[in-house]
């Protein structure tokens, strides 16, 4: 997320990532979607970028498990 992000640009990829995940069936990347979601809604960035830590972490972890398929 660029520092210039707006909270609708944030719930807006957000978002777009739940849906995807959510359609793979990787619902760890959904989750911390959806949570960095909230937190933009909320009008909190700063809360947002605080999960973007774990939404990487969970993206690895779903790259490394589709990883052969």
């Amino acid at each position: 997320v660029l520092p210039e992000t707006t909270e609708e640009t944030a719930i807006a990829a957000a978002e777009s990532l739940r849906t995807s995940s959510d359609s793979l069936g990787v619902s760890a990347v959904a989750g911390a979607c959806a949570a960095l979601a909230a937190a933009a809604e909320a009008g909190d960035l700063a809360a947002a970028r605080a999960f973007l830590p774990r939404l990487v972490g969970q993206c690895q972890e779903a790259t490394a498990d589709l990883t052969g398929y």
